[in-house]
């Protein structure tokens, strides 16, 4: 090519502008050349990082908000980590993977835009998924899903699968068979889904589509659980279609004839329609629900067993309109609590509320018959409304009879109304406050006679105050008040000022939990008469247990008995007393003296909780007559029971630092003439010892000794036990002696062909260590020789 003007060598010296602004083109170019390099080197190295153990353990180190435990394998091909906590930036929520595991990942070029990735893999596996994840209030549908990433998983098996939204109850066996961007990216597909939860078992498929409006179709065929403990046989089946704003779902189930049934009886059945809005503030827009004999134990492990009839349907003409939600059923298997039934014969109920405004509502109709199918256990009706920041509640019971609804609640008949009610605050920074009012009246029987009960409440509550200004119960000679107030600081974290009092004046426990039909309990006689003055601050928890949050209290409570108290027929008194000190005190902490008296022995407690948790406790109890204490232990006997009485003498003293699960403890206790029901005798028995969790090398001392032992026909002259050394290792002596002769051929074969022997004497020597895992996570575990 020949050289123009501008080519010359001349003019390029002279011309220095344009050669600047080559110079300047060029560097652009350079530098957007080096820019959409460095991501593609940088992708690069990734990958080539991620097909080796060691280039992985590096990239998931640096992975922000990632946190990965035990990691094995490489990212790309077999991977496996102990556990994975994902932490979603901007917020609180987690995601906790346990037990990970994947075979044969691979990375490969899409099939189909708009993804430009494509992760495969054999199979995936986790022991347990946590999902700590806050409900976003407010949400929208999302406009569409398409993925840049096509994943496709030949197979998934998650053990468990928590999730605050599931309950207690988390998802079992979770499988299935993954393909994210399938069909040309247009779809989302989950096949072969199968999964546990509670007594149920599901199988079936989910697709969604990428693109709006996010067509959704699926289909589950429900069962219950082969080895579910109760319940009925049942097969259900549900089946959701249409776009994801507004899904249309369709239900049914059928159980099998129950054996116990009446003739003619129907088999357990149900069938429902519904509109789901799940991004709505409405989320049902529509809802139609028949039920025969359905039985909510065999849906879920906690339910009671039912038999309900009726129907639910919600009727909603347009957003803007009211929606009626009217509810009618009836329970023809209705029973008492604690026998495993729902105490509610029938429930009606209409509610009202529109679609586009469901924080406002009216409840125009509530009445609920409680009992059993014998016998009716009251009525409970009401209505109310709610609205932003405020509520009303309006109830009535009626003849309430808790002894039918439960045969271990108090056999009282009571009638009454109460209000509950939530005013909005004075001003914005102000919360609304919650007031409850109520009185009822009634009758309770006691001592072969009805007494007259009156119950009167009166409170407000709200998240800065809680005023309990009258709880006033009296039954016969009975009564029981209840005032006080606590309040707390601007902010969340403010702590609580109390001040409260409360009386009991001739209580019977027995009258109100009355226990089993002929056990010690319910016979008594019972009698408590107790105060209670409570004055402090108590701080707001703390991160650790109850007791971190006591330890940094101040004021002082106390709890007293009664010197005329009397339980299972046994005068006791006692007392309770917890003083909190001032955080700069020399000794900070919460002090706790407390004693209990049962017919002149008594049993003491002082100690303190420290906030640093160098806590310190000490019991004490000399000369304690235990005859007394066993009329209190009868009690918990069972009925038609005989608990096996004792008697004897104890002497006591207890000392114990620190706070579970590092504790260190010593001391005696001593026991004179103990008998125990009628075969149990010992003479004398002894126990001294000094013993720690702390540290392995801490002291472990131990002497026991025992002196006439009476077990039956069996006897034992003395016994007694040394264990000196530390935890981690120690030495162990046991020797006793019994009258009872050894067997012939044992003294031949010790050379005694003489006389016979007249008793026996063992002796056991050992040397041995005691692991003990510091959180007591694991159990206990010795392991030694014998010498």
């Amino acid at each position: 090519m020949s050289a123009g003007p501008d080519n010359a060598p001349g003019a390029a010296q002279a011309t220095t502008p344009p050669a600047r602004h080559g110079a300047w083109r060029t560097w652009l170019w350079a530098s957007a050349a080096t820019v959409l390099a460095l991501p593609l080197l940088a992708l690069g190295g990734i990958a080539w990082l991620a097909t080796s153990a060691s280039g992985t353990a590096w990239l998931v180190a640096r992975v922000p908000g990632l946190t990965v435990t035990a990691p094995q394998g490489s990212l790309i091909g077999d991977f496996a980590a102990e556990r994975v906590i994902v932490a979603l930036p901007g917020s609180e929520d987690r995601i906790l993977i346990h037990g990970l595991r994947w075979q044969g990942l691979a990375l490969a070029r899409a099939q189909a835009a708009p993804a430009w990735l494509r992760i495969e893999a054999r199979a995936l596996h986790a022991a347990r998924v946590e999902l700590r994840l806050a409900l976003a209030a407010g949400s929208s549908a999302p406009q569409g899903l398409e993925s840049p990433v096509e994943l496709a998983l030949e197979t998934i098996d998650i053990g468990e699968f928590i999730a605050p939204q599931l309950g207690e109850q988390p998802l079992r066996a979770l499988h299935a068979r993954i393909a994210i961007g399938a069909d040309g990216g247009r779809l989302h597909r989950f096949d072969d889904l199968a999964l546990e939860w509670d007594r149920l078992v599901a199988h079936g498929s989910l697709q969604i589509a990428s693109a709006a409006p996010l067509e959704v179709q699926a289909g589950l065929a429900i069962e219950s659980r082969a080895d579910a403990a109760a319940g009925a046989a049942f097969g259900a089946s549900l089946t959701l279609r249409g776009p994801l704003a507004r899904l249309a779902l369709q239900g049914t189930l059928r159980g099998a004839a129950q054996p116990a049934a009446r003739n003619g009886s129907a088999p357990p059945a149900a069938d429902v329609e519904a509109t789901l809005t799940p991004f709505a503030d409405w989320p049902l827009a529509m809802l139609g629900l028949r039920t025969e004999a359905l039985d909510l134990a065999a849906l879920h492990s906690a339910a009671p067993s039912t038999a309900l009839d009726g129907t639910a349907q919600l009727r909603s003409s347009a957003s803007d309109r009211p929606a009626t939600l009217a509810i009618a059923l009836a329970n023809k298997r209705a029973g008492r609590y604690d026998a495993g039934l729902l105490p509610l014969r029938s429930v009606q109920a209409e509610l009202q509320a529109r679609p586009d405004d469901p924080a406002r509502g009216e409840i125009h109709a509530l009445d609920l018959a409680l009992g059993t199918a014998r016998e009716a256990g009251g009525r409970m009706s009401g209505g109310g409304h709610w609205a932003p920041g405020q509520m009303q509640l309006d109830l009535r019971l009626t003849d309430l009879a808790p002894r039918v609804l439960d045969a271990r609640a108090a056999a009282l008949r009571v009638s009454g109304q109460a209000t509950l009610a939530v005013a909005p605050g004075a001003d914005a920074a102000t919360p609304p406050v919650a007031t409850l009012r109520g009185r009822f009246s009634g009758g309770l029987p006691a001592d072969g006679r009805l007494r007259a009960l009156k119950l009167e409440l009166d409170a407000d509550a709200s998240t800065q105050r809680v005023e309990l200004r009258r709880a006033l119960l009296t039954a016969g000679a009975t009564r029981v008040a209840l005032q006080g107030r606590a309040e707390r600081g601007s902010g969340s974290g403010s702590d609580w000022r109390i001040a409260a009092q409360a009386t009991l004046d001739d209580f019977d426990p027995a009258a109100w939990w009355p226990g089993r039909e002929g056990s010690a309990w319910r016979k008594g006689p019972h009698r408590i008469d107790a105060t209670l003055a409570v004055q402090g601050l108590l701080p707001r928890p703390a991160s650790g247990s109850v007791l971190d949050t006591l330890a940094r209290a101040r004021g002082q409570a106390t709890l007293q008995l009664g010197a005329g108290s009397v339980l299972g027929g046994q005068g006791i008194a006692g007392e309770i007393a917890l003083r909190g000190a001032d955080p700069a005190a020399s000794s900070p902490g919460t002090s706790v003296d407390a004693y209990l008296a049962v017919g002149g022995s008594t049993v003491s407690l002082r100690g303190r909780l420290a906030p640093d948790a160098a806590d310190h406790w000490e019991i004490e109890s000399h000369g304690a007559d235990l005859g007394p204490w066993s009329a209190l232990a009868a009690l918990g006997a069972d009925a038609g029971s005989v608990a096996p009485g004792f008697a004897g003498k104890l002497d006591a003293a207890l000392a114990l630092d620190g706070r579970w699960p590092r504790v260190a403890t010593r001391g005696t206790l001593a026991l004179d003439e103990l008998r125990a029901g009628a075969s149990l005798r010992v003479g004398r028995a002894a126990l001294r010892w000094t013993a720690s969790s702390a540290a392995p090398q801490a002291p472990l001392d131990v002497q026991a000794d025992l002196d006439r032992l009476d077990l039956g026909v069996q006897k034992i002259d003395s016994l007694r036990l040394r264990i000196a050394g530390s935890t981690a290792a120690h030495r162990i002596v046991l020797d006793g002696a019994t009258p009872a002769r050894p067997p012939r051929w044992l003294d031949l074969l010790h050379g005694a062909d003489s006389a016979p022997g007249t008793g026996t004497r063992a002796e056991l020597r050992a040397e041995g260590s005691l692991q003990i895992d510091a959180e007591w996570l694991q159990p206990l575990r010795w392991q030694g020789k014998l010498q």
